[in-house]
């Protein structure tokens, strides 16, 4: 096993080598939220692993929160910027595409909560494993607006 190295500082994420297996740790204090720098790095990060060889990936984030979703604060801070609210939303897009159809497996390692986007970053994955019944994962619902 090699020792954590954070790739770059706005990368928002670990890589550790476990032999053939690589481990992908979102690393987005205090929650890992989703903003567009860390799902485009997700993207890279499986796009390398494929380049690299690597024959298994692990999606894992933090010990109490696997990822709390997308950066609300950030998308909100849009406001009317349509372009750049369509952006954000492509590259989270993007990311869960990336997992999904990696040509490898990947697990997410959920050692804690993963709502909403967090959730949907797990179900990408061909398995997750994690500290059940203390982690919640999920989505929540809405009701629609007419008018």
């Amino acid at each position: 096993m090699t020792t954590p190295t954070n790739l770059v500082d706005t990368i928002d994420h670990d890589t550790i080598d476990h032999g053939v297996i690589r481990e992908l740790k979102l690393a987005r204090p205090p929650v890992n939220a989703l903003n567009p720098a860390l799902c485009g790095a997700l993207t890279h990060a499986v796009a390398k692993a494929v380049a690299d060889g690597v024959q298994g990936l692990v999606l894992s984030g933090g010990p109490k929160v696997f990822s709390a979703g997308l950066d609300v604060p950030y998308l909100v801070s849009l406001g009317d910027d349509r372009e750049a609210l369509q952006a954000a939303w492509e590259t989270f897009f993007d990311a869960a595409r990336a997992l999904a159809t990696s040509p490898m497996p990947v697990a997410a390692a959920m050692a804690g909560h993963a709502p909403a986007g967090g959730c949907v970053l797990s179900w990408r994955c061909v398995a997750t494993t994690g500290s059940w019944p203390m982690a919640r994962s999920g989505l929540a619902s809405t009701k629609p607006r007419s008018g």
